[in-house]
């Protein structure tokens, strides 16, 4: 009954890139941030929970993603664990598994909050700070299940990170040879 309920909305997470990003990298064996949603984070996350709010309520019926990060307490990952399988699991999620575009789309914009020419506000230091190093954690996931699209190979081939990855000097190096991974298989899209 909940995996039925879950597949009637995850369809309409999936057409905001944001929660596309965030179902994605829960999928992974990546770390969840813990965040302080009193803080205005970042806006990639800020604007996303707004749209999870719009039509129908999401935050209210929809997969309850942004607790996961704004939880006062730790629930062991279950959730996340039941989330990462159902979200992967085609016999369990039907039509919403994560697909190979999924990650694409995950992936890009995970490049996009890492460049150096990104237009988030910095408003809380902490906040971005823990989404970044997150974000270089998931990346190569991301890249290692992403289908070949024109605008992740182009994104990729002109990724330049922000000067505050050089904080995370072993998360950029392993996000770099991602790109280098996902790059040489690419076929499709050559310069």
């Amino acid at each position: 009954m909940l995996e039925s309920f879950l597949a009637e909305r995850i369809g309409k997470y999936y057409s905001n890139p944001t929660l596309t990003f965030v179902a994605a990298a829960i999928s992974t064996s990546c770390k969840l941030p813990s965040l302080a949603y009193e803080s205005a984070t970042s806006d990639f996350f800020g604007r996303a929970e707004k749209r999870e709010a719009e039509p129908v309520d999401m935050g209210h019926k929809g997969l309850y993603l942004f607790a996961l990060f704004f939880s006062r307490f730790d629930p062991g990952n279950a959730y996340k664990e039941f989330l990462a399988h159902f979200l992967t699991t085609e016999a369990r999620s039907r039509h919403c598994v994560l697909t190979g575009q999924h990650y694409s789309t995950a992936a890009e914009l995970c490049l996009k909050y890492l460049h150096k020419q990104r237009h988030y506000p910095r408003t809380d230091d902490i906040g971005d700070g823990l989404l970044m190093a997150w974000a270089l954690e998931c990346l190569p996931s991301l890249l290692d299940q992403s289908r070949e699209t024109e605008m992740l190979v182009r994104s990729a081939r002109c990724m330049q990170f922000t000067s505050k990855v050089a904080n995370l000097p072993a998360a950029e190096s392993t996000a770099k040879a991602a790109i280098e991974r996902y790059l040489s298989r690419c076929t499709k899209f050559v310069c």
